[in-house]
Parts: structure tokens; sequence; C-alpha cells
């Protein structure tokens, strides 16, 4: 139906924009030391991955293939829907050609027609139920998070609503996954270290039956799980130790949902399923996050999102432009006052890693510009929550990556007789 215009497409258009937003580890190393020994103010990132001419290559390559199918496609959902894929990709390339070349005005542009601005409603409820959940902390620390946690809620009035995942769901889930997690809470030590987590990925990878998939620790700076579906790589940070309740919460994340779709995708008769429809992002984040959690009927699985409210914070959402600094003291605050776990001696290092997540892109030092896609964790939860209770076909969730809330794209995969 559509392989010779998706063979084309992968030439250009199939790369995750996030890993060409890394930095050379030891320069990333120094800044991270100089900001948190108070040296600087603000780290300068640099992106030496990102070459001028590779993704003005790209461009040029995506535009000549929506001029082509545009003229050669008879199929006018087929038609539609790579222009929407393909336009999307060449605002990813001039976003981040416009992070190389700090002009963080067209950044923005770009970042706003990938990404979307943030859901105001959904940010000034995610402050609801952080205040909800630090309001009985006591402590010097808590009260000044607290005290700018209402500020910030007080320009806004809102009741948080809890969602609850539907019991159709659970049951379906435990009859998909749930021999995996009893093996896995049963043979696991409680700590895993970084060795015994690539292991797990890679029984991960056989229960669901996957193949041609690497799991290996990177050499990059990263310090975070990332699944690159163009390379089918899935990088486990290497020296980093986590409980054996999140080690098991990521593999059915990146493998269960990320992984599984992108195979699934290969047995559509429309081959861009692989890789996704344009803007598939935030559901399927969705549909992982839930994959985590909600082993019990009942179970209420919305927790305030750190990452939504640094994103809100930077970008101006709550009425006020939080440099780099503001938006990691209070990351930092937050892992000081956290009883869930002991954090305190990793406080400022966390807070730097999520913080470093959100200003990514950008030069750090810019009000009101931040990368927006750690967003999409938050709402795309929201989102698929919210479908899950209309669903009766759980197995549909997982046969490709497409948003199913979106209207449109459903009318165009219905007519390809792509799904039901």
């Amino acid at each position: 139906m559509d392989a010779s215009w998706y063979k084309e497409f992968c030439k250009y258009g199939s790369f995750e924009t996030y890993e060409f937003l890394d930095g050379d580890a030891h320069h990333r190393n120094d800044q991270r030391t100089k900001f948190l020994n108070s040296n600087i103010e603000f780290p300068k990132l640099d992106y030496p991955f990102i070459v001028e001419n590779d993704f003005k290559r790209r461009i040029e390559g995506l535009i000549q293939l929506k001029t082509n199918i545009l003229s050669q496609e008879e199929i006018p959902a087929i038609r539609s829907i790579y222009q929407e894929k393909i336009n999307e990709k060449i605002a990813d390339c001039r976003m981040l050609l416009a992070s190389k070349n700090n002009d963080y005005n067209a950044f923005e542009k770009y970042n706003l027609y990938v990404y979307d601005k943030v859901d105001k409603g959904i940010a000034y409820k995610n402050l609801v139920l952080y205040l909800s959940e630090i309001k009985d902390i006591k402590g010097h620390t808590a009260a000044i998070q607290q005290a700018l946690v209402e500020e910030l809620i007080n320009k806004y009035n809102l009741v948080h609503q809890t969602l609850i995942l539907p019991d159709h769901w659970l049951a379906y889930k435990q009859d998909y996954i749930g021999q995996l997690i009893h093996d896995f809470e049963t043979n696991c030590k409680d700590i895993i270290d970084s060795t015994q987590l690539l292991q797990m990925f890679n029984k991960g990878l056989q229960f669901f039956n996957i193949e041609g998939w690497t799991v290996e620790h990177p050499e990059s700076s990263k310090s975070s799980i990332s699944v690159n579906q163009s390379k089918k790589l899935i990088s486990v940070p290497n020296n980093k130790n986590y409980s054996k309740s999140r080690a098991i919460e990521l593999i059915l994340h990146e493998i269960g949902a990320h992984v599984k779709r992108r195979e699934n995708g290969k047995y559509s008769i429309l081959k861009l399923s692989q890789i996704g429809l344009a803007r598939y992002e935030a559901f399927e984040e969705g549909v992982a996050k839930i994959m985590e959690h909600g082993k019990h009927s009942g179970t209420p699985i919305i927790i305030a999102n750190l990452k939504h409210l640094a994103i809100a914070m930077a970008n101006g959402t709550y009425g006020i432009n939080f440099s780099f600094k503001a938006v990691f003291d209070f990351i930092k605050r937050h892992y000081e006052i956290d009883q869930s776990n002991k954090v305190i001696g990793e406080a400022s290092l966390l807070a730097y890693v999520t913080t470093i997540r959100t200003f990514r892109g950008t030069d750090c030092n810019t009000p009101g510009i931040c990368y927006l896609k750690d967003k999409v964790y938050y709402e795309g939860l929201i989102k698929a929550i919210d479908h899950m209770h209309d669903v009766k076909d759980f197995d549909q969730l997982f046969a490709g990556k497409y948003d199913f809330t979106n209207l449109q794209q459903l009318k165009w995969l219905k007519e390809l007789g792509v799904i039901d």
C-alpha cells in the first residue's frame, strides 16, 4: 500500500530528535560540575551531533517526497497521512537547526508545531495534585515549596479529579503480562544494578517475542533509559541502580508498549505504522505509562508529574518564566522533602537531570523557551486513561503507532482498512 513511500521516507525522516540534543560527555559533565558548585548560573550546552548540511539534506529530501506523494499517490488517505507526517519531520529538522544556530524564536515556533502548547488546565491540575502530596510535610524546605505552589495555584482555581483505570483493562493486563511480572518479582533482587537491568530487558524482549533489537550501555552522557526506534536500540545507563519495582515498570513501559507497538506495526498494511503517524507520541506515552501501573482494581495512577511541572514553569504557563536555576531549585526541594525513598544525597543530581531535559535544545537562558517533549508523558497519560474506558479490544492498542483519540487519523485508517 505505502511500501515505496515508506522506504523513501525512512531515508530522511526516520530519526529520533532527542538523540541530536546530546552533547560531548566531557563538556556536559564539566558544565554540570560548575553549576552544582555554584560557579555558573546556568550550563552552556553544546550540540555537536546537529550537522547543518545533514539536516538541510533531510529537509530537501522530505519536501521532494511530499511533492511526489501529493502528485502521484492515488489514495487520498495515504496522501493526507504522509503529508502530516512529513510536515512534522520537516519541523523537527528545522527545530534542530534553530537550536544549532541559537535562533530560539524559530526553535519555539517549530517546538510548538511538533508538540503543541502546554495544556493549561492539566498544568494547574498538576499543581493542585502536587500540593496535596506535599501539604502535610513539615520543615523549612517543605514550607518554601508549599508556599510557592499555593501562590501559583491561586492564579487559577481548580479542584483535582482522580482518574481510575477500568477493571477490564486490569484483567487484560494480568492475562497479557502477569507471568512476566511474577517471574521478575520472584527471581530478581530488591536492588537492580545496570548489568542486571540489561539482562532483565533482554528477558523482556524474549517474553514479548521480539527479535532484532539490541540492549546496551551507551557511551554518551545519557542518564536515563531510551529507545531508538530507527536503530532498534535500547540504551540502559551504566553505573546506575534501580529498585526492583521501578525496573519492572521500565521494562513494561519501554518494551511492553513502545517496542511492541513498533514491531506489531510491521505487520500492518500501512508500513508507516511502524514508526508512527504524526503526533502519535502523546497517546503512546500514555499507554506506556499505563503499562507501568495499576495492578489492582480501582487503582488511581495519576500522581503529580515533575517533568510537566518543570516545563510549565520554564515556558511561562503559570504566568512566570522560571529560569534554569529556579526550575532546578524547585525540583531539588522536591527531592529533599520526598519521603517515599532516600534521595537526599542525590537531590542535586536528580534535579539537574530533570532540568537539563527541560531546557535541552536551548541556551538555558532565554526566558520562556524550553523543550516541550516531556509534557507528552503526563498529557498523554490523561488522554489514554480517558480513552481506556471506551475500549473493548485492547489488542488493537498495540497494533501500531497511532493515536486512537485522533478522530481524523482514525477516519483515514478505517478508510484504508488498517483498523476496524
